[in-house]
């Protein structure tokens, strides 16, 4: 079965980048190599895929040497593992303490549903967007909404 090049955009596979590790290469350009890639689109697995990443989007999905790997480009074996898109955790509490953990559970991304304030979550996505800290991306409702304790009814004697 061949498998043409294609360009995804699938934020999850930005775990990928987080995986092959951090530094320049080149012009930029990762090349996952040797996996068996489940893309999550209900298709077969493709075996012995080639994965090239640059500057955290997939550029191209191949089975290897069926496209060439460009010169300059970092090339990451990965015979024996699989790679899958990245997972998404729909109801967190994030916690600076956290983020890594995430990236290494596979998880890419967060929705976070409240924390007892709105500033100190936004301190935390920016972090995450402007890559000061290491972690998934980040969705956020603000702070936690839980209003007035209900009143203790006490029975009857």
């Amino acid at each position: 079965m061949t498998h043409r090049a294609s360009r995804i955009t699938h934020p999850g596979f930005l775990l990928l980048v987080a995986l092959a590790g951090c530094g320049s290469s080149g012009d930029g350009m990762i090349a996952l190599e040797g996996a068996m890639l489940i893309d999550g689109s209900g298709g077969e697995p493709v075996r012995d895929a080639l994965v090239l990443v640059k500057q955290g989007h997939i550029e191209a999905v191949a089975r290897v040497n069926e496209i060439p790997v460009p010169r300059g480009a970092r090339v990451v074996t990965l015979i024996g593992k699989t790679i899958i898109p990245g997972l998404i955790d729909a109801h967190a509490h994030v916690e600076r303490w956290a983020a890594e953990r995430y990236l290494a559970w596979g998880v890419t991304t967060v929705r976070d549903l409240g924390a007892s304030s709105t500033d100190s979550l936004i301190a935390i996505k920016n972090d995450f967007d402007l890559g000061s800290v290491l972690g998934p991306r980040m969705l956020t409702s603000g702070a936690m909404i839980d209003g007035a304790p209900p009143p203790i009814r006490r029975r009857p004697r």
